[in-house]
């Protein structure tokens, strides 16, 4: 496609896709359509978002990118935007008058050529004839014998894929909510149950890692001492319970996830306070890269944005950004009852993650595409906020 410098689609794109579209989003977009977000320049959103319309724009991918856009976000006047740079790219494209060929000047035929190729055919016929007549003397076994020697066979190929990398199905919007039944087939070979380093009052310090490290301690069990970090455990779960701390705190612990996965737990909040507007609290369980940068990860967060008591636990697959971030069912976003207990299974396939409460897909594809990355299961309390949980039945299999 021409580059040429007409703006006015390639501005429309741009102001649509930082408009309706998460930093997030633009990376999953790049993964669906095979593009190295890292390799497109520029430092931020905007620059990253202008270097993929150029790049796009350079390799005859325009209506790719307009379809993954269209499919994710249908609201958008993604047609126009698709209808313009067509109008430009044809009204670009040169002129070519076709040649016209001069005329063939008349021949003269004299008539003795004309009864020579009389005759030429008359022979061709003649031979044809006779070729047929004696086809038809032959005995007509052989095209039966051929035709019967012949068996169609149905083979059956088996194809086994040892550790899927990618997802088999179109990449779906966040805001798909068509019910999913979490026994999908997902091939993992089951190595491990991750979910016994949780112990009543042990979590054992050859499974888990804890954050903030310099809090805790391990006593002569190999297991973490967490009572500074309001963390209990119990088996194959854990107790969060902080009550109005003097600054904010954020802590938890973590563990290595090597390949595919499948991520197994119940949770139960009975209180989730926050201080102020936008301080926030939540307890949040994802995967994240192993240095802890936690605004790269992709989790399920239970999110107090209010100090109004009545204002409503949110859902969320990352702690900021805009409303892309929140998880939606039909078109709402999901709200928590407290006292409720959620079913939350977390599916890992090559780098991609898909988030499943209670029987229905809630978030993903998300990119989880880290060079080593693991299972964080936190919280972040806010000066003068609280928390009582109860996550329980934590399996992890890899």
């Amino acid at each position: 496609m021409d580059t040429g410098q007409s703006p006015t689609w390639r501005a429309r794109l741009r102001k649509a896709l930082m408009d309706h579209f998460s930093e997030s989003d633009i990376k999953s977009l790049c993964f669906d359509l095979t593009i190295d977000y890292e390799q497109l320049s520029g430092e931020n959103k905007t620059e990253k978002v202008i270097s993929l319309i150029a790049y796009c724009d350079q390799t005859d991918t325009i209506p790719q990118l307009i379809q993954w856009c269209s499919r994710h976000r249908p609201n958008v006047a993604w047609d126009e935007i698709e209808a313009a740079a067509i109008q430009e790219e044809n009204t670009q494209k040169p002129l070519v008058i076709p040649s016209v060929p001069a005329p063939e000047k008349k021949r003269n035929i004299t008539p003795w050529f004309s009864i020579g190729g009389i005759v030429i055919i008359i022979i061709l016929l003649t031979i044809l004839v006779v070729d047929l007549i004696s086809r038809s003397n032959e005995p007509k076994t052989t095209s039966i014998q051929t035709t019967t020697s012949f068996e169609l066979a149905s083979p059956t190929i088996n194809i086994t894929q040892e550790k899927p990398t990618t997802i088999p199905e179109e990449s779906s919007p966040i805001s798909d909510n068509t019910p999913t039944q979490t026994t999908e087939s997902v091939q993992i070979e089951q190595k491990n149950n991750l979910g016994s380093g949780l112990k009543v009052e042990c979590i054992h310090a050859d499974v888990w890692t804890v954050h903030p490290g310099e809090s805790a301690n391990v006593d002569s069990k190999n297991c973490w001492q967490l009572a500074n970090n309001s963390i209990s455990a119990k088996d194959d779960g854990l107790t969060f319970f902080i009550d109005q701390p003097e600054e904010e705190m954020i802590s938890g612990i973590y563990t290595e996830i090597d390949g595919n996965a499948i991520i197994d737990f119940d949770i139960r909040i009975d209180k989730l306070q926050t201080s102020a507007n936008d301080v926030l609290s939540n307890i949040a369980i994802g995967i994240v890269p192993n240095n802890l940068a936690l605004d790269s990860g992709k989790f399920i967060i239970y999110q107090k944005e209010s100090p109004v008591e009545s204002y409503p636990v949110f859902l969320k697959h990352e702690e900021r950004g805009d409303f892309d971030s929140y998880m939606t069912q039909e078109g709402e976003f999901i709200r928590y009852s407290l006292g409720s207990q959620d079913h939350v299974t977390m599916r890992l396939v090559g780098d991609v993650l898909n988030i499943f409460r209670n029987g229905q897909k809630v978030a993903g594809p998300l990119d989880v595409a880290y060079r080593e990355r693991v299972l964080w299961i936190g919280y972040r309390v806010a000066l003068d906020g609280a928390i009582e949980a109860d996550i329980s039945g934590l399996t992890i299999q890899e």
